[in-house]
Formats: structure tokens, sequence, C-alpha cells
């Protein structure tokens, strides 16, 4: 009862805010993303707070679940197969890439896997398998030794810094590396390995 209580009343706001069409939405909206494809919205953000000037977007960067239905998030980006609640409206946003990428300092060191068992000849940069929606974590837990991987982290912030500093071979999203390289920053430097490109929904 309350969460029916709690979402009528989100309804009876967004209905008083958007009743008439020239009306713009004010207050807080608060969108949640994991903070891999945060960067992904900002475009959309942009835009709707040029139409909405007088709203304020707090944005959560989190891979927790928060409940929509009591108002802890208002928009939630997340990855992975569509949420089968009844409560929320789900709609498909866009597929994001991975591959599998090395700096040029790690390469001019240890080379370039030239198959699966030369993995145990080299370091990799993982992610907690349950810190983290992708599936590339099942993979790499599949397919590289434990004695090769050099660093586990939940934070993909640190996971990308180890990454271009040479440290190891690592998923990267092929958006972004292809953003860095246009900008010429450092990480243009990474160079795409062979491995597998996975593509994932974000919902």
């Amino acid at each position: 009862m309350r969460v029916a209580h709690a979402t009528e009343e989100q309804f009876d706001q967004l209905a008083g805010r958007t009743r008439s069409r020239s009306a713009q939405i004010t207050g807080d909206l608060i969108v949640t993303a994991h903070e891999r494809t945060a960067p992904l919205l900002l475009p959309a953000l942009q835009r709707f707070q040029n139409e909405n000037k007088s709203t304020v977007i707090k944005f959560i960067a989190s891979a927790a679940l928060l409940k929509l239905e009591y108002g802890e998030a208002h928009v939630a980006i997340r990855s992975g197969s569509k949420p089968d609640q009844p409560d929320n409206v789900v709609q498909h946003y866009q597929d994001l890439k991975f591959g599998l990428y090395a700096h040029a300092s790690y390469v001019a060191r240890y080379g370039v896997p030239q198959s699966r068992d030369d993995f145990r000849n080299h370091r990799f940069v993982c992610w907690e398998q349950d810190k983290t929606p992708f599936p590339f974590t099942g993979w790499l837990r599949q397919n590289v030794p434990e004695t090769s991987k050099t660093l586990i982290s939940a934070n993909q912030g640190i996971a990308d810094q180890v990454l271009f500093a040479g440290m190891g071979i690592g998923f990267h999203p092929e958006v972004y590396t292809q953003k860095t390289r246009r900008f010429g920053r450092g990480a243009c430097a990474a160079t795409r390995l062979g491995g597998p490109a996975v593509a994932r929904d974000a919902h």
C-alpha cells in the first residue's frame, strides 16, 4: 500500500506539472546511472535542462538499484536484460560496446596476446564480479588465469587509470576510446586488441 500511495503521489505531481503543454517542469530531477554509462547521458540531460531551465538535475553515479517507487530516483539507466518490475516504465536507450585494450607502453613491454593460451603470459585489469552489471566480468573469469590478474577493482575510474598507465590489459568502452583519441589525451595511446566486443543494452 505504501508503494502504491507513493507512486500515485508521483503521478499526481507529474500531472500537475504537465497539465499545460507550455508549462515547464520545475524542481529536482534525480537521475541515476552506472558511472561507465553516465557520460552518454549528458547530451540528453543538457537538452532537457535547456527546455526546462528551472529544473535542478541531481545525478547519482552508482550501480545500486535505487527504488524508483519511493522517489529515490526519477530516472534510472541500467545495463543488462530488460527489468521485469511491473511498476516501472522501461525502454531501450542505447548499446554500449566494450573491447580489450592495452596502452602502448604495455604493448611495448609485453607485446600482444597471440591466443587465449597466451593470456597466462600477460597481465589483466579486472572488475569485481559482483560489483558490475557488465557481462565481460564472466568472460574474464572464464578465460584469464587468476595468476594473470594484476588488479581487481569495483571502481571503473581506478581500472581506467591502471589500464592507461600500462599496467595491464582491460575492457574499455569503445565510444570513450574514440572520443579520447579525438581530443588527443594521453589515453589515445590505447590500442584495441583482438578481444570480444561486448554489446550491452542500456535501459
